[in-house]
């Protein structure tokens, strides 16, 4: 069963193999010349170029970690600020991860809730996502 994406890489590719076939039949030519032409650039390689993120997907979902550093970060960039003039990145990230390792499994908790809670968040909207694509398959 093809997807969406399959189709449409099969289509992209059939095109730039037409657009080749007519801007270069005949003449001579060299694999700089035709990655020039196609993609903007001599030394193409996939690595050079990132691939398109659907933009309908889903966020995914914060660790209980995540959720306590995002809710602690502010205030110790803000010390730091304070103690040295300047916000450095790696000693709030390195206290956060101390201040994490300290806490007990109590105080530990909310966050963990809070994660459990974007999870089902996540879950819902993958689902709902997934059928949105399989509707779109079906159109095809």
């Amino acid at each position: 069963m093809k997807t969406t994406l399959d189709k449409a890489n099969k289509t992209y590719h059939f095109e730039l193999f037409n657009n080749i076939v007519n801007n270069f039949s005949g003449k001579d030519f060299t694999t700089d010349e035709l990655m020039l032409e196609f993609f903007g650039t001599k030394n193409y390689t996939p690595k050079d170029f990132k691939k398109q993120k659907d933009p309908d997907l889903p966020k995914r979902p914060n660790s209980a970690y995540f959720i306590f550093s995002n809710e602690k970060r502010p205030n110790l960039m803000e010390k730091s600020k304070k103690e040295t003039g300047k916000v450095d990145v790696t000693i709030v990230s390195k206290e956060l991860g101390q201040m994490w390792k300290d806490l007990n499994s109590k105080k530990r908790k909310p966050y963990e809730d809070k994660a459990v809670l974007d999870k089902k968040r996540y879950d819902k909207e993958m689902i709902a996502y997934k059928k949105k694509q399989n509707q779109g398959q079906e159109t095809d």
